[in-house]
């Protein structure tokens, strides 16, 4: 009976990983074919994160103030909520701005990629490096050209492909689990029919086979074993 629930329960967390990443794949869709919007909710969630964080800051100041951080924790506080509030009160600004940071970070990135690249020329991996950096400019100045322009789908476009490949990522993981539910049901039903035993991987606890001719040392020290039904 706790053999059938668990296979039900295993059952069912197959399915469910696989409808959800279902949709998680048509989010990953629908955000690359708007992919403004999809920056413009980015960047008001953005804006969310920076006032709770303020307040946070405002709270934790005034739970420390006898510890002499209180005005720096103010002064932390302020600068979230002030950012928080100027992004949620202009959200278009916000995601040019998200924009600019993003193609600064992509520049930064490749130009150290690049002499990392160079300085270890020679060592495995190092061209790879170096190719990485140099499409990681390539993108930045993209990115700076065609400013303002560009705000209205870069974030969004990639969010989009983030959230589609992490669906296409847990709809493979949710097949390798079940192919290796099957798999060990397929070894659990030949051990049964060839030797009367029976693979016991349900539970925490692996009882071990007691060493008999027909069962080397070797193969008992590697399998956790039930012993089943004696065969005929």
């Amino acid at each position: 009976m706790a053999s059938i629930t668990t296979q039900r329960i295993a059952r069912e967390s197959i399915n469910w990983s696989i409808g959800l990443s279902v949709v998680i794949i048509l989010g990953g869709l629908l955000a690359l074919a708007v992919p403004f919007t999809t920056g413009l909710a980015a960047t008001t969630i953005l804006a969310w994160i920076l006032l709770i964080l303020g307040l946070l800051h405002l709270w934790l100041a005034w739970h420390t103030r006898g510890t002499g951080v209180l005005l720096w924790e103010v002064m932390v506080g302020a600068c979230y909520l002030f950012a928080g509030g100027v992004v949620l009160a202009h959200p278009l600004a916000g995601l040019v701005a998200l924009t600019l940071v993003l193609g600064s970070y992509l520049l930064v990135k490749g130009v150290a990629e690049i002499i990392a690249g160079v300085n270890t020329r020679g060592v495995g991996g190092s061209g790879w490096l170096l190719l990485d950096g140099i499409i990681s400019v390539v993108l930045s100045a993209m990115i700076w050209l065609h400013l303002p322009s560009a705000a209205t789908w870069v974030i969004g476009t990639l969010i989009g492909f983030s959230i589609l490949f992490s669906g296409i990522t847990f709809s493979h993981l949710g097949g390798c689990t079940q192919g290796f539910r099957r798999g060990l049901n397929d070894a659990r039903r030949a051990l049964l029919k060839e030797f009367g035993l029976q693979l016991e991987f349900e539970g925490a606890n692996i009882s071990m086979f007691p060493r008999t001719p027909a069962f080397p040392a070797s193969s008992v020290d590697l399998i956790g074993l039930v012993p089943g039904q004696a065969p005929r």
